[in-house]
This record gives C-alpha cells, structure tokens and sequence, in this order.
C-alpha cells in the first residue's frame, strides 16, 4: 500500500514537468566517482568508458541517488518520467521566479520554479537545467520511508547514457553504448520524456519509460 500512495505523487510530478532522469559506494545512492581502474579495463576489452557508478537497490525499488548542495548530500529519485528535476522546498533556493499549474490525478498542483541551483550529481553541474520546480516532499518521505529531497529529470538525464542493473544493485553512467549493451530500441520523445513501442496482438503500443514508477511492471 505504502508502495502505490508513493507513487501517486511521483506520478503527479511527472504530469506537471510534462504540462508547464566509487566501486565501494553505499547502497541507496553512495556517491559516485571516476573510476580509473575500471575506466582502465574497459579501454583494453574495448567497452564504454564508465563515468560514475552507484550502487542501488535490487528488486526494482525506486532509484535514489545523491546531489551535491549547499556542502552536503541529498537523496534524490532518478526519474525518466519526469520532465524537470525538482527539490524539496526545505532547502535553500532563494526566491521563485514564476509560478506554474498543472494538471495531476489529484486535480491542480500550483508549484515555483526557481533558478537553477548550484548543486552536483556525480561530479556533473546542472547543465541543461534551467529552472527546477519546488516541492515539499515530506509526506513522500514519511510514506516512502526514504530521505528523499528532490527528482533528478529528464532536463539533465537527456543525452547521457545509462546502465541499470537491478539484479547487480548497480547503475552506471557511461560515455558511450555498444554490442554489449544488447539489441537496441529506437526511443521517442513525448513532451520530453522517452518512450519505446511494442507490438501486441497486431497492434503497436507505446510505452513510457519511467524510473521513477517502482514497485511495478
């Protein structure tokens, strides 16, 4: 049950941002970092070069890693279903530029936008980023039962190329994809978020791809 009220916000804040994603990391997000060894043997077996590796949880639970702000880590949820990455309006992001309304399943949701913050994630700034929504995500929180304090969006996860391996507990962040990587899916872009098609009985359906929608198939 905790499962499925969670989801219902991480729904909701998909929907708004589509209408105005060290090798001894801890699980649930430990951060990151280069990894020269393993960038090593990846150049003499010819893989992609890893940029960051994060350890996560296995079985499919929501995907949280750390963003660096304000001299201290956060947990946030990696989110491809989100258009727009968002922080918890606890922490200090000055004043709101504008205001923006959207349409959730629980009826309209009124957020700010602020500027961009000067936070990381895996030693990357923001690029891409130009504004962030805010929310108080402590309800989330408390039914969740993770520390989580903001949505890492598709604003910043467009154009990077990621692994996750849930049976492994690990996501990786890599400079290219290859052979290896498996057969590959064209990918398309709805209001910014991505999407595969499939065929069933005759028919083409398309799919969302959404991380932040854990707990299901």
């Amino acid at each position: 049950m905790a499962q499925s009220r969670s989801k219902l916000w991480f729904a909701a804040l998909a929907i708004l941002a589509t209408s105005c994603k060290s090798p001894t990391t801890q699980p649930q997000g430990g951060v990151g970092s280069h990894l020269s060894e393993t960038d090593a043997t990846a150049a003499q077996t010819g893989r992609p070069e890893i940029v960051a590796r994060f350890n996560i949880a296995k079985g499919g639970d929501v995907i949280l890693l750390p963003v660096h702000f304000k001299n201290q880590d956060y947990q946030f949820v990696l989110d491809t279903g989100a258009t727009i990455s968002i922080f918890d309006t606890s922490l200090p992001l000055g004043k709101p530029k504008k205001s923006a309304s959207a349409d959730t399943p629980g009826g309209k949701m009124d957020l700010q936008l602020y500027a961009r913050p000067d936070a990381s994630f895996a030693n990357f700034p923001l690029k891409g980023v130009k504004r962030v929504a805010g929310f108080d995500f402590e309800q989330i929180r408390q039914v969740s039962g993770h520390p989580i304090y903001g949505v890492i969006g598709m604003d910043f996860l467009a154009g990077r190329v990621l692994q996750i391996d849930f049976d492994r507990g690990e996501l990786l962040f890599l400079k290219s994809a290859d052979s290896f990587a498996g057969k590959a899916f064209p990918i398309n872009y709805r209001i910014g978020t991505p999407h595969v098609s499939a065929e069933f009985f005759g028919k083409t359906h398309s799919f969302t791809i959404d991380t932040g929608y854990s707990g299901y198939s």
